[in-house]
Order: structure tokens, then C-alpha cells, then sequence
């Protein structure tokens, strides 16, 4: 870490935490619902309001940062996840009753966390040691969704019916609680002058800012319902937390590795290539999931997926933000461009939601997951496409 600064590597065991928290508890929310009602239709509607919730917060986090500064936006992000995780706790087998509420918490710890921990990335590393800090918190990132995962799986099926649920949702609780308090050690940092992001949203003459709106959405419309309907469908082929939470250790494990080597040797040379790369085996992952959809189908894409993840989320982060860095500079805060890029983040998980959610009243639910699974990933190409294509090049080829 000698290469990043003391700021940004307090702000990588802030994300740590935050990670181990959310591992602990995220990848079972989904199942939790499931097993509450069995209706996949509960799911998908907190998922809906989540997402509009967030385009909400990171707006308003746009006026805080202004005022109390970039990390109190984080602060808040980690409030709304304890409430949301109190509400769970004290709301027990009646919480699909208040799901609207749920939604709205949810979308709030979202849009208020991510917009401080994006912006302040921004602010902590620049361009020549940013693929480095994505490279290594992506690898302490999966040291903890190592852990995390398989003593959930194990407190979940050690207890009688749904208590093992509270009991992880408790010790995330405490997590949060803990990533609040480490990030009083960031230097804060306000943002400044006139609120653009209106401006910003209309704005038709910047190409670098039409392939980040055409990229984001594309995001959003994967990042929507990918690993929601993803962890669903291994639920029920295993039919056992523990044995997700083991699956989820191994492939974390891997991804350690992965991560962390790809963080070290990506560069502004390579860095397309390896996302060109990625996209095509991450589509062929999800191929053998849909194709054998049984647990050697599952095995496979988890593997496939814990290797070569990383090929395309770090360039395609890299590229995000050097495309921001030029379209930015001088006009306004980086946290108005990333105000702006989150409503067509919205737009797009809505969409894939409602996609999905169409499907699923005319085909039974499996069959609708393995329907919309390809379509979803596929999605990973067109942002490379959509980044790294340039009219320039493609006219020198012609003329040769």
C-alpha cells in the first residue's frame, strides 16, 4: 500500500468493513424474503423502490457534501443500513408486510454510501495508482466475502427455523457500527460552488459523457436484477445456506488471486484488451449456467466467474473514471458527474426488474432466470464496446 496515501488506505478498511458486513448478510437478504413468502414479486418490488430510492439519495447527498462534507454522506449510507437491519431484527417474520419501508431504507444506505465512497476515490488516487487501489481493495474485498459467507451459511443451519438470520444480521449490525466510527479518520472533503447535476444530465455535446450515460445504463440494467436472480436460482438448486456460504468462501478465495494480480499488471495499454477478454468469458460462464442448470452448471460459472470477474469490473472502473476526470475537469465536482451518472444506473435496474418480472407471470421462475441470465450479461460487451470504440480508428482501418 506504500503507494497510495494515508487517507486512501483508512478508506480501503472503511470499504473492508463495510464489504464484510454486507457479505455477512446481503447474500442471505434475498433468500431471507424468499423463505418468508416464497413470491418472488415481494423481492423484486423492494428491489424497484431500492433503486429509485438511491437515484433520490445520491441527489440529495450532492447538497450535503456541500455542507457537511463527502464523508458524512458515507456516514449516512451506514445508518440506513442499521436501520435497515434493526427494522429486519425487530420486525422478524412480519417483514414482508413493510416492504416499501425496507425499500426506501435500503436504497438510502445505497445511494448516500456510494456516492462519498465513488467521489472520494476520486479525491484519494489519481490516474497513475488508481488501478492499483481498485487491485488491492478488490482483494481485501474478497478476503472478507471469504469469510463472511460461510459462517453466515454455518450460524443460519445450526438454528431452529429463521433465528440464524437475526443472529447474522445482529453481528452485521455491529460491523456498520464499527466502519462509522474508522471513517471519523478520513480527511473531509467538502465539495464546492453550484449544484450542476440538471445541467450535467441535459448536457447532448460531450461524446466522453454520452458513452458514460449509454455505459452506466447498461450497468445498471445488468447490476439491476444479476445477482439477485443469480443467488435465487443457486438457493434452489442447493437448498442449503451453508452450502452457499461454502461455494461463496471457495470462489472468493480464487478471486483473492485474481483480483489482486489484474489490480498490479492493468495498465492504460492493456487495460482493454483484458476487459474484452473478460466480457467474453463471463457471457460463456453464464451459458453453462442456463445450459446445465444443476450444481456442476453452478461449480462452473462460480468458478469461472471468481477468476475472471475482475477482468472486466477493473478496467471498465479505471476507464469510468478517466472518462470522468476528462469530462469533468473544470466544469464542476466530480460528485455532480457522479450525482448524474446514477439516474441512468436507475433507469436501467428498473427495467431489467420489470423484464424480469414480466417473464416470470408467463413462464415458471427457473425458466424465466435462465431467460433473462444471458441477456443481462451480455450487457458487459456492449459497455466495451461502447468505452473503448472510437470513429477516428475505425475510419484509419477503412482507408487502409
Amino acid at each position: 500500500m506504500r503507494k497510495l496515501g494515508k487517507d486512501a488506505v483508512i478508506f480501503i478498511f472503511v470499504q473492508a468493513l463495510f464489504t464484510l458486513s454486507t457479505a455477512l448478510s446481503a447474500t442471505f437478504v434475498n433468500v431471507y424474503m424468499w423463505r418468508l413468502t416464497s413470491d418472488v414479486k415481494y423481492i423484486v418490488f423492494q428491489n424497484i423502490l431500492s433503486s429509485i430510492t438511491i437515484v433520490l439519495m445520491f441527489i440529495s447527498a450532492g447538497f450535503i457534501s456541500r455542507k457537511s462534507g463527502i464523508t458524512s454522506c458515507i456516514r449516512l449510507g451506514i445508518l440506513f443500513n442499521l436501520l435497515f437491519y434493526i427494522a429486519i431484527l425487530l420486525l422478524r417474520e412480519k417483514t414482508s408486510d413493510y416492504i416499501v419501508y425496507l425499500g426506501v431504507l435500503s436504497g438510502g444506505a445505497v445511494g448516500f454510501y456510494y456516492y462519498g465512497i465513488n467521489t472520494l476515490i476520486y479525491h484519494y488516487t489519481n490516474s497513475s495508482n488508481r488501478p492499483y487501489y481498485f487491485g488491492v481493495s478488490g482483494a481485501l474485498a474478497a478476503i472478507m466475502s471469504t469469510i463472511a459467507p460461510v459462517i453466515s451459511g454455518y450460524i443460519i443451519v445450526s438454528k431452529e427455523k429463521l433465528q440464524g438470520y437475526y443472529v447474522v444480521f445482529f453481528i452485521s449490525f455491529i460491523l456498520f457500527l464499527a466502519a462509522v466510527l474508522l471513517s471519523y479518520c478520513l480527511t473531509q472533503i467538502k465539495e464546492f460552488g453550484e449544484y450542476k447535476v440538471v445541467k450535467i444530465l441535459l448536457s447532448k455535446k460531450d461524446k466522453a459523457w454520452k458513452k458514460l450515460m449509454a455505459a452506466k445504463f447498461l450497468m445498471g440494467f445488468r447490476d439491476g436484477s444479476f445477482g439477485l436472480l443469480l443467488g435465487l436460482l443457486v438457493y434452489m438448486i442447493f437448498q442449503n445456506e451453508l452450502n452457499m456460504g461454502k461455494l461463496t468462501t471457495v470462489t472468493s478465495i480464487l478471486s483473492i488471486g485474481a483480483t489482486y494480480i489484474i489490480g498490479r499488471f492493468l495498465n492504460k495499454k492493456n487495460q482493454k484488451k483484458i476487459f474484452r477478454i473478460g466480457a467474453l468469458i463471463i457471457f460463456c460462464s453464464t451459458l453453462i449456467l442456463v445450459i446445465w442448470s444443476n450444481f456442476i452448471g453452478v461449480v462452473a460459472n462460480s468458478l469461472l466467474n471468481a477468476l475472471f470477474t475482475c477482468l472486466w469490473t477493473i478496467p471498465f472502473n479505471s476507464i469510468i473514471y478517466e472518462l470522468i476526470d476528462k469530462t469533468s475537469q473544470g466544469k464542476g465536482n466530480v460528485g455532480d458527474y457522479m450525482s448524474a451518472l446514477e439516474v441512468p444506473v436507475v433507469f436501467g435496474r428498473v427495467i431489467s426488474l420489470l423484464i424480469f418480472l414480466a417473464l416470470n407471470l408467463y413462464f415458471d421462475m427457473r425458466i424465466a432466470i435462465r431467460i433473462v441470465l444471458p441477456l443481462l450479461s451480455s450487457t458487459i460487451f456492449f459497455m466495451y464496446l461502447i468505452l473503448t470504440f472510437k470513429k477516428g480508428e475505425t475510419k484509419q482501418k477503412e482507408s487502409k
